[in-house]
């Protein structure tokens, strides 16, 4: 009976934070976040960077431009312990303005520096936040005067509240990746393990990709890609994962003293640490037939070669 009554009171709280994150459909305003007059939910990154959290807060302006800017001004100054500024300290507003329905957001160049985890939970929490402004029916995010481009070069476009609802954000997808990358040598690879939240269209293997391309988290590790590698498509069918990557790759090797076969290795092991890939297929932008010569064919999808995964040395 006590177990029912949890189960039941549990279920209760779930279906009214649903509710709550709907849109009201018997009026034509966005109040996604609205609480009570001069109330909004406002959404803040977590201490561990990972999940998005909100506090209610007061705002009142007189415009819903102004309004907005008021909101932002709050994004960065939480209330609560444990609360940080989703897109950080260093992104300022440029401008803003709503048309049609849609609030036209300009922020400072630092946006771009966000890395691909943290830029998706920023534009969730400024889109969230965002929506519950009268007459925003959507945002769309430009750094400047060019609309944002995510570090694969898409441009999300005019974003709505629903866009981003997944587990209502207190419990985003999460993952343990095992990523490999090299060290000075550039020859073995070494392991790297994070734990990462995931979601809003994000496929477990793109952001293997993204984060080999963000680079190593230790200092005794060194990239496998240049950091402006494009990923122009990946998808997965039947247990093979086909990469398509810019051709700048090829060019910036050398320069970056990058080995052909640990590069494409540490792609391979990594994206075959996911249970649903068994082999890699490796495609350059422009490039037919093989790119390496003899030194290593693609003509095949790869599987992983655990031989070139190496264990630190001195325990680190």
């Amino acid at each position: 009976m006590k177990r029912s009554l949890i189960l039941l009171l549990l279920s209760l709280c779930v279906l009214s934070l649903i509710c709550g994150c709907k849109k009201n459909s018997d009026t034509e305003e966005t109040t996604i976040s609205k609480l009570a007059d001069g109330e909004f939910e406002v959404y803040y990154l977590t201490q561990d960077g990972l999940h998005l959290a909100t506090e209610v807060r007061e705002a009142q302006e007189e415009t819903p431009e102004d309004l907005a800017r008021t909101l932002l001004k709050i994004m960065q100054d939480p209330s609560e312990h444990g609360h940080n500024c989703a897109f950080g300290s260093g992104v300022s507003l440029q401008n803003l303005r709503i048309k049609e329905g849609t609030l036209e957001l300009h922020l400072s160049p630092e946006y771009n520096s966000l890395k691909s985890t943290r830029e998706i939970l920023a534009r969730a929490a400024i889109v969230r936040t965002l929506s519950a402004v009268s007459g925003v029916d959507a945002v769309l995010i430009y750094v400047e005067d060019a609309l944002y481009k995510d570090a694969n070069g898409y441009t999300p476009g005019a974003m709505t509240a629903g866009d981003f609802e997944l587990n209502l954000f207190e419990n985003l997808a999460s993952a343990r990746l095992k990523l490999f990358f090299t060290d000075e040598n550039g020859v073995d690879l070494f392991e790297e393990v994070r734990e990462v939240s995931y979601g809003y269209g994000t496929s477990l293997y793109e952001m293997v990709l993204k984060l080999l391309i963000e680079g190593p988290t230790r200092d005794t590790h060194r990239p496998v890609l240049p950091a402006d590698t494009e990923i122009l498509s990946i998808n997965v069918n039947n247990g093979i994962c086909y990469v398509l990557l810019s051709q700048n790759v090829l060019s910036k090797m050398d320069a970056q003293h990058i080995r052909p076969k640990t590069m494409i290795y540490a792609i391979v092991n990594s994206l075959t640490e996911l249970t649903n890939i068994n082999r890699v297929a490796i495609r350059f932008e422009g490039v037919n037939g093989e790119p390496f010569g003899e030194e290593l064919s693609l003509t095949d999808p790869l599987e992983r070669d655990l031989d070139m995964n190496k264990e630190e040395q001195n325990g680190e």
